[in-house]
């Protein structure tokens, strides 16, 4: 796999790769929009001037940035565990800086800029009511209240936003109900794992959970950020405490051992990771090849993106090993009306069923302009 210096350097934190490195203003402007901005600082500063002035400078000033703010996120983790505790709602952290302590062993060296929370889907009318209470409101999609039970059985998460610019992601399930990889909160609750964040514990997912969750959840996004991939590499550290043979049983059993090749196989090509032994054989499988291809083939070509586009969701398809869970992808994807399809055409409950209509119409007029849209690009680069 060849890569460009300056990607290279982001890749294996190398500081003697640094004497390669054209393009500075590049490598600071991926590693921000990529999430290994402060890797990428320790690094630099590291090399004992090596790097010019300005560029140590900008990276000091943007990392401590990240530092503040994940310093600032993880006090406020501690006051929303300790509400939800107090009230009597379960409640796990998931990725942020629970993360950022396990995987890297330093609050710092992830960046984050929001928070999540795992609860259990009979609590999630309570915890809306309890993140109002401390300080945070809805976002423009969240669905009528008409729409909420509906939107429970079908969602996964409720986004809460602050006036400060803070957000905290309200998760009854880890996953969108139609991928693979479910966990029951239940499940989640008996193995948890507890991780020091300041003089306190916090409660998160088991290190075999994280490690399923996070190969679901960049299967999701299309592994399009590579702080997600830099996250798998620590978990194969030995350090990180991970049972690999116990994660890969459990993939099995959930429909997602190619989701978990791809992640080790993206970990293990970009980052120079020694694969554990239990997903060696996972990693060699010819579609799990083709997937990691195609997502290395973009992943400094273009920034991360939240839009869902065709290829996409066949990719999604993709990461699927079981019919039946790929039917499932379907079924949801074409027929299940949603929270965008409640915003975008408002209809009292009496009407409700015409949702089934809206969703279709609205989904042939969204991915036939990205169509058009790829056409064009297409024609543009042919002249």
């Amino acid at each position: 796999m060849t890569l460009r210096p300056e990607a290279a350097v982001l890749c294996s934190m190398d500081p003697r790769r640094l004497a390669a490195v054209r393009d500075w203003d590049w490598l600071i402007a991926t590693a921000r929009v990529h999430g290994v901005l402060p890797r990428l600082e320790r690094l630099v500063r590291s090399t004992n001037g090596a790097t010019p002035v300005a560029v140590r400078r900008e990276l000091h000033a943007r990392a401590r940035e990240s530092a503040a703010r994940n310093l600032r996120l993880a006090g406020e983790l501690l006051r929303i565990v300790d509400a939800f505790a107090e009230r009597g709602i379960r409640v796990l952290a998931y990725k942020g800086p629970t993360l950022a302590v396990l995987a890297y062993g330093d609050l710092g060296l992830r960046a984050f800029r929001d928070l999540d929370i795992v609860v259990d889907p009979a609590d999630v009318a309570a915890g809306r009511t309890l993140l109002e209470q401390l300080g945070y409101h809805t976002g423009p999609l969240d669905p009528p209240p008409s729409r909420r039970n509906a939107f429970l059985a079908l969602g996964s998460e409720y986004p809460y936003f602050r006036d400060d610019g803070d957000i905290v992601e309200l998760h009854w399930r880890l996953l969108p109900p139609y991928f693979a990889m479910r966990l029951p909160f239940d499940e989640l609750w008996a193995r948890r794992a507890a991780i020091p964040l300041g003089r306190r514990t916090v409660p998160t997912l088991s290190r075999e959970d994280l490690a399923l969750a996070l190969c679901a959840h960049g299967a999701q996004h299309h592994w399009d950020r590579l702080a997600w991939i830099a996250d798998i590499a620590r978990l194969l550290h030995p350090d990180a405490g991970v049972d690999w043979h116990t994660a890969s049983e459990r993939a099995h059993r959930l429909g997602g051992t190619r989701m978990l090749g791809l992640a080790v196989r993206l970990a293990t090509a970009l980052f120079g990771i020694e694969p554990p032994i239990p997903c060696r054989p996972l990693i060699a499988d010819r579609r799990v090849i083709a997937l990691a291809a195609a997502v290395v083939a973009p992943l400094f070509r273009r920034p991360p993106t939240v839009e869902v586009d065709l290829r996409r969701r066949l990719f999604h398809l993709r990461a699927h090993e079981r019919l039946r869970d790929r039917i499932a992808y379907l079924r949801y994807f074409l027929t299940i009306p949603n929270a965008a399809d409640w915003a975008v055409v408002p209809l009292p409950r009496v009407l409700a069923p015409l949702y089934y209509l809206v969703r279709p119409v609205r989904l042939s007029a969204k991915y036939a302009i990205q169509l058009v849209r790829t056409l064009r690009g297409f024609n543009d680069r042919g002249r």
